[in-house]
This record gives structure tokens, sequence and C-alpha cells, in this order.
């Protein structure tokens, strides 16, 4: 509307036509310099957007391996003992030097209990 008056007010052929155009070129350039600000805004918090986005499909990613080695069934005698010694080995790591010893007896308790459940294999 602002635009059409000022191009309509421009046709005229007055003394100070030459303003009126400077205006019309001042507020067309200022308007294009607001909407390069806004879209250069927008582009930045896209481009924001994105990386968070990557950064949680990689941890996401990351996860789901574990979990899947962490679930992989393996049968039998063997299998249930690389399960409890991997979850051993997590819980010594997560836990520290404090209580390694404690989860060394429970660990060899819960093989000693598979070995008795797995006597035929």
């Amino acid at each position: 509307m602002i635009n059409e008056i000022l191009t309509e007010l421009s046709n005229f052929d007055l003394p100070f036509q030459r303003s009126r155009r400077s205006v019309l070129e001042r507020f067309t350039s200022a308007r294009e310099n607001v909407v390069k600000e806004q879209s250069k805004a927008e582009n930045d918090l896209l481009k924001q957007e994105m990386d968070e986005l990557k950064d949680s499909k990689r941890k996401t990613e990351q996860e789901l391996l574990l979990e899947k080695h962490r679930c992989v069934v393996y049968p039998g005698r063997s299998g249930m003992e690389k399960i409890i010694k991997a979850e051993i080995a997590k819980e010594k790591y997560v836990s520290g030097n404090m209580v390694v010893g404690r989860y060394d007896q429970l660990q060899e308790a819960l093989l000693d209990l598979v070995a008795k459940y797995f006597h035929d294999e």
C-alpha cells in the first residue's frame, strides 16, 4: 500500500519529485535490509537447530548400537557367562575402585550359579 502511494506520488511532475523518489528508494532499500536481516537470523537459528539435531542423532545412534550389543542373545552357558561378565564390567567401570572386590565376588557367585544351572553343557 505504501509502496503504491509513493510510486503514484513519484509519477507527478513536481519540483520536489526527486526527493519523493529518494524516499521511495530509501524505503525500498530499508525494507530489503530488514528482510535480509530477518532471513539471516532465521538461517542462523535453523543452522543451530540442525547442529543440535545432528548431535542428538549421533548420540542416539551410539546408544542404540550399545543397546544392540548389550541385548544380543547368547544361547546356553557361554552366553549367560558373557552377559554376566559384561554387566559386571560395566558396573565396575561406573562405580569405581571402591567396590570392585564385591563385584568380583558377585561375578564368581553368578558364574557358579550358571555352571550349576547349565551343568549338562
